[in-house]
Parts: structure tokens; C-alpha cells; sequence
């Protein structure tokens, strides 16, 4: 268990560090606090780059210690999308991704990062975004995917699993934030579609 965690842990800081993402189409962005993820805005900023995250996640722990704010991230997972790969391939389950990602940017803040991790795993970054109102986010959005039947055109509804982590709830470095979030999605998984699942306590 442990050396399954260090890899992906070096899976994920590996993607940070790497400036070859996936770019997500753009998509409306929403300005309004991070609980309040009911209806997209009509007109607001597009869904950044996930070139970017290599630099503001990073940053955005910096800051988020230097102002003692809080900062959460989740980590999500499609969880028909292994399925979608096998039946359908690799060029249908990407087109998959992108929507729910385009769906999940427009439900968004302004002020927020989501970018494809790698081929499972999406992740979102909200900053000054305390651990139980992450857990809410996280709901809101599998819900709002799941309620979306014709997002992805596909004759299986599409759900989510989301792990929840936050600075400094539950981790206080940029490695332990990650494991807690893979941690949390593990978790996330292993319940029923549609569940979130978050860290109890800070890392030593």
C-alpha cells in the first residue's frame, strides 16, 4: 500500500512538474463563492490551461501559508471511464474527459484550476477554500454530472468519485496534500457512485 502511494505520488508530481497537458476546451467560468456551484455563469473567464498548473499549484500553497489561508484541491475520477476505454477506446473515453471537465470548469469560480492529471484522474484547485465546504463542492459537482444523462452521449449515465484535501486541514506540504487527495479518491471509489470522500486529520 504504502509503495503503491509513493507512486502515485511521483505519478502526480511528475505530471505537475511537466508542461505538456492536455489542454480542456473552454467554457463559462462563474465568479461566485466556491459553495455556490448551482448554474454557470453566462460570460466569465475561460477554463485555464493545465499548462499552468505546475506553477500555481505550487504558488498557490505558498500563498495560502504566507496569508494563513486555506487551500483544498480535489481529485476526481469518471468512474465509467475504464469501461468507456475498453468498449468504446482511447479516443472515446478523452472526448468523455473533456466534456465532464468542460462541465466541471463552468461550475466553477473564476479563481479556480482544473486540468486533466492523467488518464484517470482530474483534479481541481480551489484556493481560500476550507476542507468541509471542498467536501460540498465535490458533491454539488457529481451531482451535477450525474444529473447531465446526454453529456457525453453515452447509453450509461456518467459519475464521479472525488477525494477532498485541504492546507492545512489535512496536509501541510504540496506532496502530502496529493496523497491525501489519492487517499480520499481511493475512498471515493471503493463507496457508491456519486460519493466524497476527505482526510480526517493534518499530516505531522
Amino acid at each position: 500500500a504504502e509503495a503503491g502511494l509513493a507512486r502515485r505520488r511521483l505519478e502526480s508530481l511528475a505530471k505537475i512538474a511537466a508542461l505538456g497537458f492536455e489542454r480542456l476546451t473552454p467554457s463559462p467560468r462563474r465568479a461566485e463563492p466556491a459553495d455556490e456551484v448551482e448554474h454557470p455563469a453566462e460570460q466569465a473567464g475561460g477554463v485555464h490551461d493545465a499548462t499552468l498548473l505546475s506553477a500555481v499549484l505550487p504558488f498557490a500553497l505558498g500563498q495560502a501559508r504566507r496569508h494563513k489561508e486555506p487551500l483544498s484541491i480535489l481529485c476526481v475520477a469518471i468512474n465509467q471511464l475504464r469501461g468507456v476505454r475498453e468498449l468504446f477506446g482511447p479516443a472515446e473515453a478523452d472526448r468523455v474527459v473533456a466534456c465532464v471537465g468542460t462541465r466541471i470548469a463552468g461550475l466553477l469560480r473564476s479563481s479556480d484550476l482544473i486540468c486533466r492529471l492523467d488518464d484517470d484522474r482530474l483534479m481541481v484547485v480551489l484556493p481560500r477554500v476550507e476542507l468541509r465546504d471542498a467536501v460540498q463542492v465535490g458533491r454539488k459537482l457529481a451531482r451535477k454530472i450525474a444529473e447531465a444523462v446526454d453529456l457525453a452521449g453515452l447509453p450509461i449515465p456518467v459519475t464521479l468519485a472525488v477525494g477532498a484535501a485541504s492546507f492545512p486541514a489535512t496536509a501541510t506540504t504540496l506532496g502530502s496534500l496529493l496523497d491525501a487527495a489519492d487517499l480520499a479518491l481511493e475512498e471515493a471509489r471503493r463507496a457508491r457512485y456519486g460519493d466524497v470522500s476527505a482526510p480526517g486529520r493534518a499530516d505531522e
